[in-house]
């Protein structure tokens, strides 16, 4: 899917986080509030609390399929904190559509990346107090008002800016591919992301909110209406690690939670045992190497639920099978592979993938089983 970009282009801010790993509390008691601060506003925020959406990023009749949050795609192994907001035609140019800014505020950073034909994309974040942000990424073009701002202050790839924007003021335009939102309110803690340290290179991701919250009718419904999950939450969902339990994102033991090992392959060692986005009543098995690359699958007879093994429970076989977003029943078809997987405490995971084997094959684990930890 072209519209959701790899990972591993997008250049990142990093930030240290000095929370400490307990053993059954979750250890996200310290919010990151400095470090957002610092991060996206470089010190200069007002205010705290979160804004308003005034107007919709697309004109809502521009926009041809709302994303829930929670997607897992390729290098994207752990669920999407951002929507994505898919124009109508995605085969038009890359400055089909209008983007416009979300409330009034202001931009405070600008990262570029390359793109195809010798383009670049735009990541901009705009600032609505110390407390709350809001990023629009994959934007293709950005507004020469907005240009003539930032100057020449672009030529590293990323832009510390303080440019002050009106509600529905155009930024730039999007074509071609989805545009991706995401709110962050330092404010919220997910309960769900259990290991706040685990997220230091990304330290936003645990403060992820849900953008429907922040629309007031009737654009709120207008949106809904182009958006197929129909479960609560309707914006969908990133945290879902249980305690004692299998389900939510593990990542595997000494390779830095979420940073990894290299910036250009950091989900190697992310795993995802939660739900598809738009129908979480389908497990997705999401694994960082599957064959040497990163996969997603459905579980053949979609059970058991990765919530019902604990450090009691036997070893776990699952076979894979053919899955894309948004599937309306449990997908059938032939066994692609195989996982087993044994808690071994509270927080650790032992795990074995066997691809292109089915379950009569797999007699247990072997000495090439890995240890995940969160």
């Amino acid at each position: 899917m072209n519209t959701i970009q790899s990972a591993a282009s997008l250049i990142l801010v990093s930030a240290i986080c000095s929370c400490g790993h307990g053993t059954t509390a979750p250890d996200n008691s310290g919010a990151l509030n400095s470090d957002l601060r610092a991060t996206f506003s470089h010190g200069t925020c007002t205010g705290s609390g979160p804004v308003r959406f005034t107007n919709s990023p697309l004109a809502v009749a521009d926009i041809g399929d709302y994303a829930p949050l929670g997607t897992v795609i390729h290098e994207h192994v752990t669920p999407i904190d951002h929507q994505y907001l898919y124009p109508l035609d995605l085969s038009a140019g890359r400055t089909r559509y209008t983007v416009y800014a979300p409330f009034q505020g202001h931009i405070v950073m600008i990262q570029t990346r390359p793109a195809s034909a010798g383009s670049v994309d735009y990541r901009i974040t705009f600032e609505g107090s110390c407390t709350y942000w809001v990023i629009y990424d994959l934007v293709t073009a950005l507004d020469p008002a907005i240009v003539t701002a930032v100057g020449g202050a672009l030529a590293s790839g990323t832009a510390s800016v303080r440019i002050a924007v009106a509600p529905n003021q155009i930024i730039g335009k999007v074509g071609g591919q989805s545009l991706d939102v995401g709110v962050y309110n330092s404010e919220l803690l997910l309960p769900g992301l259990l290991v706040a340290a685990d997220y230091a290179y990304e330290p936003w991701k645990i403060h992820t909110d849900d953008p429907l919250n922040y629309f007031d009718e009737p654009l709120k419904t207008q949106l809904l209406a182009r958006n197929r999950r129909t479960i609560a939450p309707r914006g969908g969902k990133i945290d879902y690690d249980l305690d004692g339990t299998a389900r939510g994102t593990w990542f595997l033991a000494g390779t830095n939670g979420y940073q990894g090992l290299s910036p250009f392959s950091y989900w190697t060692g992310h795993l995802s045992l939660t739900y598809d986005s738009y129908n979480p009543s389908l497990l997705i098995f999401s694994t960082g190497s599957y064959n040497g690359a990163a996969a997603q699958f459905a579980i053949r007879g979609n059970g058991p639920d990765f919530a019902t093994i604990t450090p009691s429970s036997d070893a776990t076989v699952y076979e894979f099978v053919n899955w894309s977003p948004g599937a309306i029943a449990p997908p059938a078809g032939p066994v692609l592979g195989v996982a087993v997987l044994q808690m071994l405490a509270t927080r650790q995971l032992r795990m074995q993938l066997f691809p292109g084997q089915t379950k009569s094959q797999v007699i247990g684990f072997t000495a090439a089983a890995q240890t995940f930890v969160r």
